[in-house]
């Protein structure tokens, strides 16, 4: 997978505008990270964090969720998961969309700082 994501990465030019957000792979055979997510049309799959640019549909980057790390709960991952995505983005002038899972003051004044602009579609 991760010589997927580099490849995604590297052999793309995204546009201004990108959006992050999770995307339920459906499937019900075993799995330690399996969710079950009411919400969503197929309940049981397998949760997978997503940048893509917002024009294209590309996937630009993405992130399994594997649930616990450790057995330690994983606190600000929210924000934990936007700064990854978009780490590799050096580029000033990004317009990044999120939904409100991922909204917090501090992703904001990171945003601010790399000269992006960060709206969260509630």
């Amino acid at each position: 997978m991760e010589m997927f994501i580099t490849k995604c990465k590297s052999n793309y030019n995204p546009s201004a505008y990108l959006t992050v957000d999770e995307q339920l792979v459906t499937f019900r055979e075993r799995c330690p990270f399996k969710m079950f997510i009411p919400t969503k049309p197929g309940k049981y799959g397998m949760k997978i964090w997503i940048l893509c640019d917002a024009e294209t549909s590309y996937y630009i980057s993405l992130q399994p969720y594997i649930g616990r790390v450790n057995g330690l709960c994983d606190v600000g991952q929210g924000t934990r998961v936007v700064l990854e995505l978009t780490d590799h983005l050096n580029e000033s002038g990004r317009h990044i969309r999120v939904d409100n899972f991922f909204t917090n003051i501090y992703l904001a004044r990171t945003f601010l700082g790399r000269k992006m602009t960060y709206t969260s579609a509630i």
